[in-house]
């Protein structure tokens, strides 16, 4: 079985390996650690028996913080934003989108071309 946090985790290493290889080492990546789903209570019906409520999918939400040089990065799984999950960088602006190729590849040019803003600056 492939776990939801780990499924994203490959995909932003795979994004590494893609767009910031000569920019950032993933080594250097820190990754928040996992926060927990909350249990729901028990719920009543009508007749005053226990009605068990639906339970979230897993233990952990599916959501990864990934934070490296000036940016951090939020990976958010189809259980958390259906359909197809959320994608938010954030370095003083705040850039979102699908959890697809086009957005990562936008998030990837995005980081490059202000890696070489900066870089001209200094």
């Amino acid at each position: 079985m492939i776990r939801a946090r780990a499924a994203l985790n490959r995909q932003a290493q795979d994004f590494f390996k893609a767009y910031l290889l000569d920019l950032y080492r993933w080594e250097t990546v820190s990754i928040a650690p996992p926060d927990r789903n909350e249990q729901p209570k028990p719920e009543m019906n009508s007749r005053g028996r226990r009605r068990r409520p639906e339970r979230p999918e897993g233990k952990y939400h599916a959501t990864i913080q990934i934070e490296f040089g000036i940016w951090r990065l939020t990976i958010e799984g189809p259980n958390e934003h259906p359909p197809l999950g959320w994608l938010t960088l954030e370095a003083g602006e705040k850039i979102e989108g699908p959890l697809d190729a086009a957005t990562w590849r936008q998030f990837g040019e995005h980081i490059q071309k202000t890696h070489k803003e900066m870089k001209n600056v200094a």
